[in-house]
């Protein structure tokens, strides 16, 4: 195939009478520079569509698609000529006026479509865009042939561009024939041209199109109009960075982004180091989930080797796609729920599949069934000894001998708003609590959480499918509400009652992490419920004595949990973590080793220090710690270590980029998951103080041509330094480029990162390529930033995150003028489905947004996310009614497309619904999409390419 700059065709009607079915006139359409699986359009909404296939035998199909009901399809096989693109405004006005418009007259037409034509080309070939048309096509056809264009040119056609049809009078379409004229018009030596028929699916009439001989010319027979046919190219001049490359680009289409494994695989999952720190362990399946194999990389040799063959690990670990519960599905696979268990002395894994446990054998590759209650299991862990395992059942714990039949309780309650060591929603979803129970050193006790949900509010979730429809009774803590009663327990493994444990005269307090310090002595942290202090107890647990030895306390602001604390070997050091100097860094204490509980904690020393946020403690050995920031970039995370006397720090990650790090028991290796904006993850095994061995690594993406971003900085109006970055489309249109903003703006994450962004971001690589621009800013009140950038938005979202992002995105349409600021929409989820909404409430700035999943009300969320950042409702009113987008439904700006899912245990459905009231009360037009039965993350192949498709047809139809 010939490799050559863009080519432009252009069909000019020369007279006015071959208009639309509507009788508009002067009918003229234009094929958009293409670039292989792209066109660059400009334009108004509503477009008629042309969709052209280009496989890999140079075959063109094209169907034409114009007017409104009177639409055509022309095929045709191109030798040589990588890129043709057609498009007609035909009609038969006069017939059809004279009342002729017979089938013996059509039949006759459609004939001598099937007669052989010729047309020649010019052998040096080469050309850039000249001129494109702009307009409109009117009639209620052309936005619903626009969604059946798009997805055919998805599902079916492959490398697909599409292309526009436009109006305009007849002076116009002489100066455009004019121009195209007199920027060379030259036809010469054009190879034979064979018509094809439609492609399959495609049910268009045929068009009469026939090209003759020099002088060429296209004469449309038995119409009362004449068509030239004008090709417009010429040498493009930065042809060194031209379209040879686009031409090769893979499609990227909404289904292949959402499909089972996506464009770049399933990644491996349950990762673990075995305790003896010899292997790397980690299921591997295929993108279906169907088939699957529990590996192991050998840290000596790095030999990679099966541990579990497929056969077995199906029985022992189904896939958690296999999950029907939606809700279930997304805690497993949310929270990382660990698919096996290794044993102490590492040569057994212990299973959970599907609520009952088996023990696998790796010295003779069997699996024996360690539990056969009918109800099921959860959280299974080895005694330490390795001579027990424990569990949570119907919300007690139990503990079950290596070689008895079944367990026996270590609680006893038969209330089902009473969990012993099992986790509630609020708990895992807002502190991160994966379990909440934890075995003592000597194995001869367990110390766990008792929660009690009696106090708090239930939230109904409708599964609506059935015929009579089910509902679950979820207990949810919304702002204001009454949370779980929580208190410490010890339970001896050999049975008894339990002790249980006062820390405090305060009852409605958070207690989201403790543990064992050593045998007989429990450690404890104890949030208020203002999330402003946080206080670490040392306890007795045969007494139940208990002293508070450290106080964290951040007046104005919040304390997060801290992750940090560990004991050292030592026995009389601790690892903690504080923001009071103004960022998260690492600080060592000491404490009386003889009798913990005789003074408060010393501290030693402060480890490190810097602009940088510590993000994670991986791990801890008596000479250095080892931990994620992001020092030497905010968009980045790099892996470091330090020693315990505050020096060496070092940077231990080699690439640029986002790291992540899992450390093995002896502090040997690690596990180095690394990926950056245009790489999509890999996984290598490293030595501490060694090389890297590549462990895994996705499918390839460089056959795609992704975009990079430009990183770019603004100032907010406090002098706040603001990170942004903005992906433009990878060819210049002639037009303006319309804008979508693409933002979260809360206090859990931030969007600006030299990280892979999943099948969100191929999403947005897909709307570059059909002309948008995508930009992003992390507005003050974000993460990882400090404790004033962060905390700016105490007691107030909305405003401040508002605020930054105009200001930015005034900056950068001064920065980049060909940008229109005419045309900017703005999506998110989640908090910036919240935003969206707020932004579209509070400003005229944006003429379209997708708000997916939004809290619309702050009253409506949970007690321990909402309260961090907005105090108690009963104390802060004016904040949670200023940030209530139920309140300024009247003030919506644009067009909005509201997205949630009926069985969302995270933002409830509720929110959407007040929403919708109060839209209809405004008398304010609006699009929604439900989704029956999903939760949160709205999850499945179906729901995601379904849901991707609306926006992208949402911003399409507003914004173009």
């Amino acid at each position: 195939m010939l490799s050559f700059a863009p080519l432009t065709l252009f069909i000019c009607v020369t007279e006015g009478e071959l208009g639309d079915h509507e009788g508009t006139g002067g009918g003229w359409c234009a094929v958009h520079h293409v670039d292989g699986i792209r066109v660059l359009r400009e334009g108004r909404k509503s477009p008629d569509l042309a969709i052209a296939k280009i496989d890999d035998h140079p075959t063109v199909h094209l169907s034409a698609a114009v007017g409104s009901t009177q639409r055509h399809h022309a095929g045709f096989n191109i030798e040589g000529i990588a890129f043709l693109g057609l498009c007609v405004h035909w009609r038969r006005h006069e017939k059809r006026a004279k009342g002729n418009d017979t089938q013996e007259n059509y039949d006759g037409e459609k004939k001598r479509l099937d007669e052989p034509v010729d047309l020649h080309r010019n052998s040096s070939l080469s050309g850039t865009i000249l001129q494109e048309c702009r307009g409109r096509t009117q009639g209620p056809h052309s936005r619903r042939f626009l969604r059946h264009a798009r997805r055919r040119s998805d599902q079916r056609y492959g490398r697909a561009v599409i292309v526009k049809s436009c109006h305009s009078d007849a002076a116009r379409q002489r100066n455009l024939a004019s121009r195209c004229a007199v920027n060379r018009a030259i036809l010469h030596d054009l190879p034979q041209i064979t018509p094809l028929r439609p492609p399959s699916g495609v049910n268009f009439p045929a068009l009469p199109v026939f090209l003759n001989s020099s002088p060429w010319r296209v004469i449309l027979k038995d119409l009362c109009t004449t068509l030239i046919l004008i090709l417009c190219f010429s040498t493009a001049p930065a042809l060194a960075q031209g379209s040879a490359g686009d031409q090769t680009k893979k499609p990227l289409t909404i289904e292949a982004i959402f499909a089972e494994g996506g464009i770049t695989g399933r990644p491996p999952e349950a990762a673990q180091w075995s305790p003896d720190g010899s292997k790397l362990s980690f299921v591997q399946r295929d993108d279906a989930g169907e088939h699957g194999e529990l590996w192991y990389v050998d840290t000596a040799t790095g030999e990679k080797k099966v541990l579990v063959s497929e056969a077995k690990l199906a029985a022992l670990a189904p896939d958690a796609t296999k999950i029907k519960d939606e809700r279930e599905k997304e805690r497993v696979t949310r929270y990382h729920v660990a698919a096996y268990v290794w044993s102490p002395d590492s040569k057994s894994l212990l299973f959970n599949s599907q609520g009952q446990l088996w023990i696998y054998s790796l010295e003779n590759g069997t699996a024996v069934q360690f539990t056969s209650s009918p109800d099921p299991t959860q959280d299974p862990k080895f005694a330490p000894d390795g001579t027990h395992i424990a569990y949570v059942r119907k919300h007690n714990l139990f503990v079950q001998p290596m070689a008895a039949q079944d367990g026996k309780p270590l609680t006893a309650d038969s209330d089902e708003n009473i969990l012993n060591g099992e986790v509630d929603w609020v708990y895992a979803e807002e502190l991160s609590v994966r379990s909440n129970y934890f075995w003592s050193p000597n194995s001869k006790e367990i110390v766990f959480l008792q929660m009690n949900e009696k106090p708090v509010p239930t939230y109904p979730i409708v599964d609506w499918l059935p015929t009579h429809p089910k509902v679950d009774q979820e207990k949810y803590p919304k702002a204001g509400d009454p949370n779980p009663v929580v208190r410490v327990g010890v339970a001896a493994t050999k049975g008894g009652k339990p002790k249980w444990i006062t820390l405090t005269n305060d009852t409605d307090i958070y207690i989201p992490r403790f543990g064992w310090v050593r045998d007989g002595i429990l450690w404890a942290e104890v949030l208020n419920r203002a999330q402003d202090t946080m206080d670490l107890y040392f306890v007795d647990a045969k007494s139940g004595h208990s002293r508070k030895v450290l106080t964290e306390s951040s007046p104005g602001s919040w304390v997060d949990v801290n992750d940090v604390f560990r004991v050292l070997k030592s026995g009389d050091r601790f690892l903690w973590s504080s923001w009071r100097d103004g960022h998260t860094h690492l600080f060592l204490y000491s404490f009386d080793k003889q009798n913990p509980l005789g003074a408060e904690a010393k501290l030693d020393r402060q480890l490190e220090k810097g602009d940088y946020e510590v993000l994670s403690v991986e791990a801890v050995d008596e000479n250095a710690v080892y931990f994620v920031a992001n020092q030497g970039g905010y968009r980045q995370r790099n892996v470091f270590s330090v020693n315990l006397d505050g020096s060496g720090l070092r940077r231990l990650s080699q690439q640029d980029g986002w790291h992540s790090a899992s450390f093995s028991e002896n502090g040997a290796h690690w596990l180095d998951r690394y990926s950056n904006v245009t790489t999509p993850p890999q996984w290598a095994m490293c030595a501490v103080s060694g090389p890297c061995n590549k462990v895994w690594e996705s499918r390839g993406v460089a056959d795609y041509g992704l975009v990079a971003p430009k990183y770019l900085d603004f100032k907010a109006d406090d002098g706040s330094t603001l990170y942004g970055q903005l992906f433009l489309p990878p060819d210049t249109p002639a037009g303006k480029i319309p804008v979508i903003v693409h933002v979260y703006g809360g206090p859990a994450a931030q969007l600006v990162t030299d990280a892979w962004e999943g099948t969100t971001g191929l999403f947005h690589q897909r709307l570059l390529r059909e002309g948008f621009a995508i930009f992003t800013v992390d507005n003050r009140g974000t993460p990882y930033r400090g404790r004033a950038f962060s905390a700016s938005i105490r007691h107030e979202f909305g405003a401040i995150e508002l605020k930054d992002q105009l200001g930015s995105l005034t900056q950068v349409l001064a920065q980049y003028p060909q940008l229109d600021k005419d045309r900017v929409a703005m999506w998110g989820w989640s908090n910036g489905a919240s935003m969206t909404l707020y932004a579209m409430t509070h400003s005229d700035a944006f003429k379209a947004g997708v708000s997916v999943a939004p809290v619309t009300d702050y009253r409506n969320y949970d007690t321990i996310y909402t309260e961090r950042y907005m105090g108690l409702p009963k104390d802060n009113a004016k904040g949670y009614d200023e940030g209530a987008v139920t309140k300024t439904a009247a003030q919506l700006h644009g067009a909005l497309l509201l997205v949630h899912g009926t069985s969302d245990d995270n933002v409830h459905f509720q929110n959407s619904v007040q929403m919708i009231d109060a839209l209809i009360k405004a008398d304010k037009h609006f699009e929604l999409m439900i989704y029956p039965n999903k939760t949160h993350g709205i999850a499945g192949k179906s729901a995601r390419t379904h849901l991707f498709q609306m926006i992208e047809e949402h911003f399409e139809r507003e914004l173009k």
